[in-house]
């Protein structure tokens, strides 16, 4: 019964992450981009920016907003 369970576990994984695309994400703070970049897997560059900015947050790093790119 464990075997099936993991097996569909992997399969959904792997079904989810294949449609999630890789953004660069830099901070702005006071209207300025702010060191480097993050990597976030998304969907859209919306939620790219709205998992950036609580990776950044997470991080201890100031953040007004981010912006996203392919």
């Amino acid at each position: 019964m464990k075997k099936p369970i993991f097996i569909l576990s992997l399969l959904v994984l792997t079904v989810t992450s294949a449609y999630a695309d890789t953004f660069k994400c830099y901070r702005y703070v006071d209207g300025s981009p702010t060191g480097g970049f993050i990597k976030i897997e998304a969907n859209s560059k919306a939620q790219a920016a709205e998992k950036a900015v609580q990776e950044y947050k997470n991080m201890g790093k100031r953040v007004d907003y981010a912006e996203c790119e392919y």
